[in-house]
């Protein structure tokens, strides 16, 4: 059996604190909505660490107080335009506005099923040790606590707690893009895969970057799947064999086959100009391939299995050689004709093998559908379709 591809599906996505900045406070953009789906087809969870969460939450906070004063600061302008007292606000504390756009901001995160991941315990030691020695997520200045937190948070939760394989960090700070940082996630036997651009295109590329890795995680699991389905019938391959013996019908279009575009020649296929004088042998010789019809199953439970099977033909064909046509002077067309009817009968016999397909049709149950872990059992053979 061929080496099985490696299906890569992050087990969690990630956000950092600018890729929630680079969206609008309510979320409501395309881009999330697309994250969002593309995760719940992969079954993959949407985290944002709680130092980035808290981040952007002040962020908010601090605008709506701001805008807050604004408001207060234009009425009471345009009180002294209409030459009246200040038009009348309702009166919101700092802190009670801040409670209300945190709790507001918590709840739109979770209303896009994103959660927040505690800080876990960090040696701070280590944490310092890390800074004084300028290793990434640290920088040559004073930058990058805030970043080493995110880092801890996202390892922590990735690779100590849940074991993931693969985990995408979606950022617009390329520090997370050092090749030390990955290296640290692959020695915990986790791939890291950094989703980065500037801050008002990084949320649009990390939906095509899930979208693409969803494409090429299908890709893998149809030709996973098709392996799967090969090997179980290859366990069953003669009794595929005597079966396609036993009930295949082979017809002249099937021996023919289906040439080539343009000129077909001898070198293409030996059937190409020939006359076939008797079919010697059918011989059905292989199982090809095995296609399961995906998402098909029968009224019956059965999944519907498409199985191609090599065939064998022995044919005797009589051939002529254009290159050795009679000629004649031009004056001699009654010659000619005469000398072209006895080359007609002249062709020369030879025997050839010829090598062509059939499909076989069955149905097996399948089991592991809840894991993704496909086991076929209990093979039954249908019926033969010619190509």
């Amino acid at each position: 059996m061929t080496d099985q591809p490696e299906i890569v599906l992050p087990n969690a996505v990630y956000f950092d604190t600018n890729a929630l900045r680079a969206m609008p406070k309510t979320l409501n953009v395309p881009a999330l909505a697309e994250i969002v789906e593309i995760a719940r087809m992969m079954g993959t969870r949407l985290c944002v660490p709680r130092v980035a969460a808290d981040e952007w939450i002040h962020f908010c906070c601090t605008d709506a107080v701001d805008v807050y004063k604004q408001l207060n600061g234009l009425a009471a302008s345009l009180g002294v335009l209409l030459d009246r007292p200040p038009l009348t606000l309702e009166h919101i504390s700092h802190d009670a506005l801040r409670e209300s756009v945190m709790e507001q901001q918590v709840r739109r995160l979770q209303g896009y099923g994103i959660a927040i991941v505690p800080t876990p315990q960090i040696d701070l030691s280590v944490l310092i040790d890390t800074f004084v020695k300028k290793m990434p997520p640290f920088t040559a200045g004073d930058r990058g606590f805030k970043d080493a937190i995110i880092l801890k948070t996202v390892f922590s939760d990735a690779c100590s707690v849940n074991r993931y394989r693969n985990i995408v960090l979606i950022t617009a700070d390329k520090i997370f893009q050092d090749a030390v940082v990955a290296q640290q996630f692959a020695q915990a036997g986790t791939q890291l895969h950094v989703v980065f651009d500037e801050p008002k295109k990084v949320v649009n590329r990390g939906a095509e970057a899930l979208k693409d890795m969803l494409n090429r995680a299908n890709a893998d699991l149809i030709h996973l799947r098709m392996e799967q389905a090969r090997s179980f019938v290859r366990e069953h391959e003669a009794e595929v064999l005597e079966f396609a013996t036993q009930h295949a019908l082979i017809d002249m279009a099937t021996i023919y086959g289906v040439f080539q575009l343009g000129q077909p020649n001898e070198a293409d296929d030996p059937l190409s100009g020939a006359i076939i004088e008797s079919i010697d042998a059918v011989r059905p010789s292989s199982v090809e391939s095995a296609f399961p019809l995906l998402g098909e199953d029968r009224d019956d439970g059965r999944a519907p299995l498409t199985i191609t099977v090599g065939v064998d033909i022995d044919l005797t064909i009589k051939r002529r050689n254009f290159f050795a046509e009679p000629r004649v002077p031009v004056g001699s067309a009654a010659t000619l004709l005469q000398q072209n009817r006895s080359f007609l009968d002249s062709y020369q016999s030879r025997n050839v093998t010829i090598h062509r397909s059939i499909y076989v049709t069955g149905s097996a149950i399948l089991e592991g559908r809840d894991t993704g872990e496909w086991r076929f059992r209990d093979l039954q053979l249908e019926q033969t379709v010619n190509t």
